[in-house]
């Protein structure tokens, strides 16, 4: 099947719109892929967390915990969240053997009727009083992992209250002939700061109450990237829409003067010719 110069060029327009729509198309899909982040993440670890605000708050952030604390808690916080995420936190004892696996999920905003978490803030608690953990001291970790990705390992202690206080002793000086008695207390426990979270991949978070008005903005709608090339989209579509209804260059044909005959003789009549060239006759 051969096709002509007309049919060629109107085959080029097509595939020349074809081409640039599933290009944007492209684009546009990652894009609308990279807006699904979250980022700032800080954590926590920490005996206890405030629950009565949001996002939640750290009680008694420290490194070291006893076998008369309840738990030990990491708490986390990430923003700008505008998916559903996995969430892994791993516990491992002294002796490096996974203690405990904790899987849960982040859920999506459109759950809370949100376009994106503002603020999400998530804790997960190992119990220590009272249960194995608290027969285990000794250097601990927790790791916790994001869609897969490990975001934190943090160390911390776990101490036995029978080995880190020291009974009063009492040393006799004979020559002075007096008792001096020392008492040794156990360390005090160090405030842990928060740290920030080293973000491998995209990230997410919750709404605090005070954003819950500015959250149900569309998150597609404020990202710069994406309005510059849905204009630009708009722009490319009327220019292919102007291009296919442009109308065809007029080419002009001269119209053809039918040959004339003489009746009376037959003879060809000159074109314009009013008389038979032959017998002289008019020639209507």
């Amino acid at each position: 099947m051969f096709l002509n110069k007309e049919s060629k060029n109107r085959f080029s327009q097509y595939w020349v719109a074809i081409s640039s729509i599933l290009i944007i198309l492209t684009i546009l899909a990652a894009c609308s892929q990279n807006v699904n982040a979250y980022e700032n993440g800080v954590y926590w670890l920490c005996k206890d967390v405030d629950k009565s605000n949001y996002p939640y708050e750290a009680i008694d952030p420290t490194t070291i915990f006893y076998d008369t604390d309840e738990h030990v808690c990491i708490l986390f916080s990430i923003e700008y969240v505008q998916t559903s995420h996995s969430i892994i936190i791993k516990w491992y004892d002294d002796e490096d053997k996974l203690f405990d696996t904790i899987n849960d999920q982040i859920p999506h905003p459109s759950s809370g009727g949100y376009a994106y978490w503002a603020t999400y803030s998530h804790f997960k608690c190992l119990p220590i009083k009272g249960e194995d953990a608290a027969d285990l001291p000794g250097q601990w970790k927790v790791e916790l992992y994001i869609d897969g990705n490990k975001q934190v390992t943090e160390f911390f202690e776990i101490r036995s209250t029978i080995t880190t206080t020291t009974p009063t002793t009492t040393t006799t000086t004979p020559t002075a002939n007096t008792t001096s008695s020392t008492t040794q207390s156990p360390t005090p426990t160090p405030i842990l700061p928060q740290q920030e979270m080293t973000i491998t991949t995209n990230i997410t978070s919750t709404p605090n109450q005070e954003e819950e008005k500015q959250v149900k903005q569309s998150s597609f709608l404020s990202n710069q990237m994406l309005i510059m090339l849905i204009v630009l989209s708009v722009i490319i579509i009327i220019v292919l829409v102007i291009m296919f209804k442009r109308k065809k260059p007029m080419t002009s044909k001269m119209q053809q003067i039918p040959n004339r005959y003489c009746i009376n003789c037959g003879a060809l009549a000159q074109s314009g010719g009013f008389f038979c060239g032959s017998c002289g006759k008019r020639v209507e």
